[in-house]
């Protein structure tokens, strides 16, 4: 993984719409998602991770009160705070997870090459 996103220039792209705009994000997929990020948006730009959603139907809008998704701007936001068991988020908020019960071929490759099982 870490080789193939050195080579972030190379990914493929697709066109987003971020606030009303079309602008091109760089993505590649891995095992039942993907992983992007559209330059074009701020000095970092915006990464995404997308599963059960096709990068080319990704719409952005700029959130003005974040407190309304339950998430507090003045602290650092981790995958936890976006679990399926957060039940104070709006369902579109909501991070799936379907490889809570199962393990995806790419998962299997990277745990493997880095002896992690």
């Amino acid at each position: 993984m870490y080789e193939l996103s050195q080579r972030w220039q190379d990914w493929p792209t697709a066109t987003c719409v971020v606030d009303g705009r079309e602008e091109a994000m760089s993505y590649q997929r891995y095992a039942w998602g993907w992983a992007g990020f559209v330059h074009a948006v701020g000095v970092a730009g915006v990464q995404l991770v997308g599963v059960g959603i096709e990068p080319e139907t990704v719409r952005l809008e700029t959130v003005r009160d974040p407190q309304k998704y339950g998430l507090d701007p003045s602290r650092r936001l981790s995958v936890s705070d976006l679990y399926d068991e957060r039940e104070n988020l709006p369902v579109e908020a909501r991070l799936p997870l379907p490889w809570a019960n199962t393990m995806h071929d790419d998962h299997r490759a990277l745990i493997e090459k880095h002896g992690l099982g």
